[in-house]
């Protein structure tokens, strides 16, 4: 059933959304800038989490084993936001993050996702496209050249992203990871709502993401001491 559901409802969004893979922040999420601007706090902040007792992926979400725990290595996830719920013993480790939420409330979703050193993130994709998918680099392994060497690869294409590097996207598109350093990679997720959707498609996307918040309970306790 959950695979049929998210076929209908990329068949549906598909009709009257045409955009690429990647898109620009200053069109689709213009408060890029805002979390940019304080790129420096935000790392600070982050690489002062305790990560070792941080939740496995699959642990939260169990029906994300496939892609979280193939490989055996870690993919942890920090939740501060989940499709509107506010996860506040959370964000009370990261203040910053916490003042940025409150004022812009177009993000739905918040979290800092940590790749173990060689983890890889097989390729799948998101169920719809009414939210898009913003994505910050707060620490990631470089090689002997000094090249970042942590890859994600969206519709085939790869993209190599360092300290302080953004990308906005639309994760209804294949999508792959790849950690090929020997330290952890370190990001901030965001989740925002797609701008200039026809209004049906704005409600519908309303009402997803109203349905899917009331079974994010499992995010409201703490996940790290």
């Amino acid at each position: 059933m959950y695979d049929l559901t998210v076929k209908a409802l990329r068949a549906i969004f598909d009709l009257s959304i045409k955009t690429p893979a990647i898109l620009p922040a200053e069109t689709y999420f213009p408060n890029a800038s805002r979390f940019l601007e304080k790129y420096a706090d935000i790392q600070k902040q982050v690489m002062a989490l305790n990560r070792r007792n941080m939740p496995l992926f699959h642990h939260l979400m169990p029906e994300q084993a496939a892609i979280s725990a193939l490989d055996g290595r870690d993919w942890k996830l920090f939740v501060l936001k989940a499709y509107g719920t506010t996860i506040e013993s959370n964000l009370s480790l990261l203040p910053t993050l916490k003042q940025l939420l409150a004022d812009h409330p177009e993000v739905l979703s918040a979290a800092i996702s940590v790749l173990a050193p060689r983890k890889v993130i097989p390729k799948h994709k998101g169920p719809f496209r009414g939210i898009l998918r913003f994505h910050m680099i707060i620490r990631c392994g470089w090689n002997d050249a000094g090249e970042a060497v942590s890859t994600l690869i969206i519709d085939g294409k790869a993209y190599q992203l360092s300290d302080g590097q953004v990308l906005l996207w639309d994760d209804t598109y294949d999508h792959e990871a790849f950690n090929d350093s020997d330290e952890d990679r370190i990001a901030l997720l965001l989740d925002v709502w797609r701008t200039g959707m026809p209004l049906h498609l704005r409600i519908l996307a309303r009402v997803i993401v109203r349905l899917v918040g009331t079974s994010v309970t499992l995010f409201k306790r703490p996940t790290i001491e």
